[in-house]
């Protein structure tokens, strides 16, 4: 029973020091409107906000737009990214955010919209947006 109770407050202390993590942050000036989750959002300066729980908050850097909170499909800390960017596939003139890059941490892969899943991978260029690590 003591080893039941030690092994439950180890895996609580252990979840309770990755909540608080602080985030890990990406600007972008992004050019063009884009999809995400199936929402159409405007161009414009966004900052990407995550940690390790496999959800990600954007929040657009004008007062118009309210924060979101997207999910991650995949944390990839063993990719170390050399800069920070992120990943649009392009499909019909249209752009589909898939992957964010910041350096020395991680490579966080977006959900994929079902309108995405549908389109052929023989349509789909990725588009490159430089990012600046936030702080």
């Amino acid at each position: 029973m003591k080893r039941v109770m030690l092994i439950a407050a180890i895996l609580f202390w252990t979840l309770l020091a990755v909540a608080q993590e602080p985030c890990k942050r990406v600007r972008a000036n992004i050019p063009f409107p884009f999809q995400v989750e199936g929402t159409t959002l405007p161009a414009g300066q966004y900052e990407f906000c995550w940690n390790w729980n496999f959800s990600v908050t954007m929040k657009p850097m004008n007062a118009v737009l309210p924060s979101r909170y997207l999910r991650a499909s995949a944390i990839d800390v063993s990719a170390r990214p050399a800069s920070a960017m992120l990943i649009f596939h392009e499909v019909a003139n249209k752009y589909f955010l898939n992957e964010i890059h910041q350096p020395g941490t991680a490579l966080v892969t977006m959900v994929v919209s079902s309108q995405e899943k549908g389109l052929p991978k023989m349509a789909v260029k990725d588009v490159e947006v430089e990012a600046k690590e936030g702080k």
